[in-house]
Formats: structure tokens, sequence, C-alpha cells
């Protein structure tokens, strides 16, 4: 009896086979869900990897087991994420092309800065225009006037006239002008003779807000007491004009010859 029943818990050679080939089957399917989890992992692996190159960050990928995963690694994948992201280093993202409609604002902010920016010079460069125009306009007005003036003293009036140009009159000019006042009106009032000046043109040579050059060309005629008159004179003159007490006055007169290269042009 008991032989027997020894002899019926040896397993038979059909038994150790079949127990082989469930073993076998059960280690192929454990080896293949392996593969399948890394092939998983890889290919999330290659998701982020693409995401982190094209700037923008990845979707979540949802796991076999029903889980999300964040930059494609699960929550117990940390053995196979990168190095550079399990040290903590900071990911390089390339800067993204800016919109069409970013672009269009830019250029349009970028014409109307430009638009401005011309403005802005047109209107300056009038401005210096006008008050240049202004500037040779008031200078040829006050050398005419200073010319005549200086020109043209009537001998019945010559202490007036002398004093006139006197209180036109600044700096060294003034001064030398003044110290010969008395011979100037002696020699006048011995004369006799009148003087009428016409001024046929004026030129401004250079110029500042206060202080000028002046080329002026003349034309003297003189008359004595009888009526007899003497043959016209032409003269050329550079005057100095500069700005005291808030009126243009004379500061320095030059007589230049006919023959000068510093003849002014008609105005």
């Amino acid at each position: 009896m008991t032989l027997r029943r020894r002899a019926a818990a040896i397993p038979t050679h059909d038994d150790l086979s079949t127990a082989d080939a469930e073993a076998a089957a059960t280690l192929a399917s454990v080896r293949a869900e392996q593969a399948r989890l890394r092939a998983n992992q890889l290919r999330r692996h290659a998701e982020t990897v693409a995401h982190a190159a094209s700037g923008r960050a990845p979707a979540s990928i949802p796991l076999d087991d029903g889980k999300t995963a964040r930059d494609g690694f699960g929550q117990n994948d940390d053995d196979t994420a990168p190095a550079s992201l399990a040290a903590g280093s900071p990911r390089r993202f390339q800067s993204r092309r800016p919109r069409r409609r970013t672009l269009v604002v830019a250029i349009a902010v970028l014409c109307v800065c430009t638009s401005f920016g011309a403005s802005g010079a047109m209107w300056w460069s009038h401005r210096t225009t006008v008050e240049k125009r202004q500037r040779t306009a008031e200078f040829t007005k006050a050398a005419r006037a200073e010319i005549t003036e200086l020109m043209s003293i009537d001998f019945t009036k010559a202490r007036d006239g002398v004093q006139r140009v006197i209180d036109d009159s600044t700096g060294q000019f003034k001064n030398q002008f003044q110290a010969s006042a008395d011979n100037l009106i002696a020699g006048l009032e011995q004369s006799k003779v009148t003087t009428s000046v016409t001024v046929n043109a004026v030129a401004v040579q250079g110029m500042t807000g206060d202080s000028a050059v002046v080329l002026v060309a003349a034309t003297s005629q003189a008359s004595s007491l009888q009526g007899a008159q003497r043959d016209a004179q032409e003269f050329r003159v550079i005057l100095s004009l500069q700005r005291a007490d808030g009126r243009l006055k004379m500061s320095r007169v030059e007589f230049v010859s006919q023959g000068t290269s510093a003849a002014p042009h008609t105005r």
C-alpha cells in the first residue's frame, strides 16, 4: 500500500514537460512585458527631447498603467530620467519666431517714429531758415540806415548829425568818431556842402545772433550852397554791426576800393 502511494506521487515524464512549458511561457510573458515598458520609456524620452528642442512644454503622456506623466517621465521612472534633468540644470529653449501680428505692429511703430523724426527735422530746418532770413533782413535794414546817416550829414545841422552817428556807434569806432567830432563839425560848416547818399546793394557776409559783417555799395552826390553839384562818387564799405543797448550799432567802418573782391552782391 505504501509503495503504491509513493509511486503515485512521483510525476511522470508528461507532467514534467507540461510544467516546463508553462514556466517557459510565463518567463516569456514577463520578458515581453518588460520589453514593452522599456519601449514606452524610450518613446516618452524621445518625445520629451523633441518638445524641448521646439521650445514648447510636452503634453501630458498617458502611461499604460492609467497614470499621467509630465515631461515624458512617470513617477517611478527616476532611474531613466536624463542626467541634466536629474541634476536640476535649467533647460534651454529656442526663441520663438515673432508672430505676423507682432511684426506688423513693430513695423507700424517704426513708421510712426520715423515720420515724427522726419517732421521734427523739417520743422527745425524751417525754423532755422526763417530765423536766418529775419536776422538777415534786420542787419540789411540797419546797414542801409547807418551808412546813409554816416555819409549824408547836413552842414546846417552838423552837430546834430554827428551826435546821431555817435549814438548809433559802439566800441572802438565810437571812441574814434567821438574824438574827432569837433573837427568834423567845423569842416562841414565851413564847406557848406550837402551830401545825399543812395545805397545800391547790401550783402550780409557773416552773422550771429547779435553781430554781423555787411558789405555795402552806395553812391554819394554832393552839392554846394549855390546849387553846384559835384560828380557822383561810388564807394564800398565793410560795415560791422553789433547789438548794444537793444539796438544794432556800428562797431567798425572800413572803406574799400572798387576793385576789391569783397564787393557785395546786389540784394
